[in-house]
């Protein structure tokens, strides 16, 4: 009868779960050695050892569940068991019946205790409780790595994505001010050939061109001189805002025998940042020049200058970027229209019309410019 007792224990034992190694903690050698045979008869892989070999124990062999007995005169034991590992399981045996001893062992981290006297088959069972307790609280934890793991990832995913995001953003608002600034410019260039385009003399193309690109400039002193030939310019027009003609003379006739032949050959805007070497080569008349900002515009048609301009202002309101590329659209269509002026008089060489130079003989001097 005994023995088929034995049996049926150790077949339950078998079935209840996975086999697994218990370390048996206890200064009692009797104790220890009757827990040690317990578990031997329940197939489980045992180690014992005193309370003071424990930390060795605990750090060498890595059981799957430690077994302290509550005789133990250390009562930090179970805490610095904890401390040294924590993913371990451990249960407390022992006699007492105290609650407040219970719970006291609770609170420094047993997960059950187990009161002797005890039967093998309740002693694995609670041993295995715990094992399979702890097996959940590790797989709980893996998920919860995993699941911090994957939050990283994907904040770090977020921010790269919201990064992305602002860099769109920005690009998109950069094209639409690009678009915008296009449309602007395609619009400004039309209005302008439509209005110059009506004009056939060249002080009506004058007029119209100058008084457009002063709206577009704000004040703004601007002298314009027509080519007679590759190197030789004429004032056509003069518009004073804070400079008078008087003032200018010297300047502009610097301007036109020695600086508009330069300018003439460029492809693009010319802007004369060093204003003081400016005047040291135009001389001392070009004091007047002192403190502003200079840019030079070459009005071309079919690979040949028709007249340049000069726009001069104080560089306390220079001429910005955006106004720079409107100014480039504009003296295109001027230069057209110029050499338009010149076939519809027939002239095979870039020779202007007497009844402008007549009326104005050293150019128009209109002055709707003039600051009020």
């Amino acid at each position: 009868m005994t023995d088929n007792k034995h049996e049926s224990e150790q077949h339950r034992d078998q079935d209840n779960g996975r086999c697994f190694s218990v370390l048996v903690v206890s200064d009692q050698d009797d104790k220890r050695v009757m827990i040690e045979q317990m578990m031997e008869e329940a197939g489980l892989e045992v180690w014992t050892c005193s309370s003071s070999a424990a930390r060795v124990m605990l750090a060498s062999e890595g059981p799957d569940v430690a077994l302290l007995c509550a005789d133990s005169s250390d009562k930090s034991l179970l805490e610095n068991s904890r401390r040294l590992r924590p993913e371990t399981p451990m249960l407390m045996m022992g006699e007492s019946d105290d609650v407040t001893l219970v719970m006291d062992f609770i609170r420094r981290g047993a997960c059950d205790f187990i009161q002797m006297p005890c039967s093998r088959v309740n002693l694995v069972d609670r041993l295995r409780a715990a094992v399979a307790e702890g097996d959940q609280d590790r797989l709980r934890s893996r998920r919860l790595e995993r699941l911090r793991g994957i939050c990283r990832r994907l904040s770090k995913s977020k921010q790269e994505i919201s990064t992305r995001l602002d860099e769109v953003q920005n690009d998109l608002e950069t094209y639409r001010n690009d678009v915008s600034q296009q449309v602007d410019q395609a619009s400004c260039s039309s209005e302008f050939r439509a209005l110059v385009s009506q004009e056939l003399g060249v002080e009506d193309v004058l007029r119209t061109g100058l008084e457009f690109i002063l709206a577009k400039t704000q004040p703004t002193n601007v002298a314009a001189f027509l080519a007679n030939s590759e190197t030789e310019f004429s004032l056509g027009a003069y518009v004073n805002y804070d400079c008078t003609r008087e003032q200018a003379n010297p300047v502009l006739d610097k301007l036109a025998s020695t600086v508009c032949q330069h300018v003439a050959f460029e492809d693009e805007l010319v802007r004369f940042e060093d204003v003081d070497q400016f005047i040291e080569a135009i001389g001392p008349d070009a004091e007047i020049l002192r403190g502003t900002e200079i840019v030079g515009m070459p009005c071309c048609a079919d690979g040949e200058c028709m007249a340049v301009m000069f726009l001069f202002r104080q560089a306390g309101t220079p001429f910005d970027d955006e106004l720079a590329t409107t100014l480039d659209c504009l003296r295109h269509i001027f230069g057209e229209q110029l050499a338009t002026v010149v076939r519809v008089h027939h002239r095979m060489e870039a020779e202007w019309p007497r009844e402008s130079a007549q009326d104005q003989d050293e150019g128009a001097d209109w002055g709707f410019g003039e600051a009020a």
